[in-house]
């Protein structure tokens, strides 16, 4: 069930390429990590450039996965205004923007979107035909059809303002640090007291079945790097052939039902007889299971979702794929 590896869409794959200041990325991985960002680093334009030559393509990739995911399940029927707050350069507007027409960019300064504009000013307005930028919001226009994305911003303000839970949709994307993990579960929480149903990556409204374990949910994957990334890579300490993050996608309107879902959330583990790998049903900590006398087992993608067999066997904390029953 391996997919073929993502990669950048076409019109950003080499688009960074030839760009070699890794002083400038270290210096700005530092201020990404610190807690204390007193200023913001597109003022400085050697940290802009570091950005959107390194992280900004990594962040588009990170959205362009969550994007198919939650797209396959309907996810973006009905909205129509794209509201991105904290939104830098618009990484999440680029990968969203065929699902939008009215785009709106929230953030405290202008100045990395304009460094986007510099470069890209063409396609900026071929892209975003209708598009405003805000400091700040006042109301949520056409709530309804309106999705809210706090892409990186809850390390920068303490909760979501109040007034983007008007909002139709909501898309909140983390790192996926065990820290970062307790604030999404909260935010889970809050978002379902609130009325919203949960779309991803969780497959039930139960509680969190890593709420209380000392493993965490988020996302990783593998890609496919273009050539002048790996080059650029071996200069730096940080490898980043798989990417990894964390996200809650809530709307107001439920799903639509799935039939026995789960939700593939841990590595594969090979152990003696048997291939376990972590899966989500319910409010159990649960692992699907490959008894290896009796079955091949397969490699599925993390985050897949599949169809659990009512008749596969339980067992402690095992769900047993039976004989010829795979998912």
């Amino acid at each position: 069930m391996q997919k073929d590896l993502l990669q950048l869409p076409e019109f950003w794959r080499d688009r960074f390429s030839g760009y070699s200041d890794v002083n400038s990325i270290l210096q700005l991985s530092d201020y990404f990590i610190s807690s204390l960002r007193q200023t913001t680093p597109w003022a400085h334009p050697k940290m802009g450039d570091a950005y959107l030559n390194y992280f900004f393509p990594l962040n588009l990739m990170r959205l362009q996965k969550i994007y198919l995911e939650i797209k396959t399940l309907g996810f973006f029927e009905n909205l129509q205004t794209l509201i991105d707050f904290g939104c830098g350069p618009g990484t999440a507007a680029w990968i969203l923007k065929d699902e939008f027409k009215k785009f709106i960019f929230v953030d405290s300064s202008r100045e990395g979107l304009d460094l986007v504009q510099k470069r890209f000013a063409v396609q900026l307005e071929q892209q975003f035909p209708n598009f405003q930028f805000s400091k700040s919001l006042n109301q949520i226009p056409d709530a309804q059809k309106s999705l809210s994305v706090f892409s990186y911003s809850l390390n920068e303000i303490e909760k979501i303002p109040e007034i983007y839970f008007q909002s139709e949709a909501l898309l909140i994307v983390e790192p996926s640090t065990k820290k970062d993990f307790g604030k999404l579960t909260n935010l889970r929480t809050e978002l379902l007291l609130r009325g919203f149903h949960l779309w991803g990556p969780c497959p039930h409204a139960q509680q969190c079945p890593l709420a209380e374990s000392r493993d965490w949910c988020h996302e990783r994957f593998f890609w496919k790097q273009p050539a002048w990334l790996e080059k650029l890579e071996t200069r730096l300490p940080m490898k980043n052939k798989s990417l990894s993050f964390s996200f809650l996608a809530a709307r107001k309107t439920p799903r639509s039902p799935m039939k026995n879902p789960g939700r593939l959330i841990g590595d594969t583990q090979y152990e003696k007889g048997k291939v376990r790998q972590m899966i989500c049903v319910n409010s159990q900590r649960q692992f699907l299971t490959w008894m290896t006398k009796e079955i091949a087992a397969q490699e599925i993608d993390r985050g897949t979702v599949i169809e659990v067999d009512p008749d596969w066997e339980r067992k402690s904390n095992e769900i047993r794929v039976g004989k010829n029953k795979h998912p």
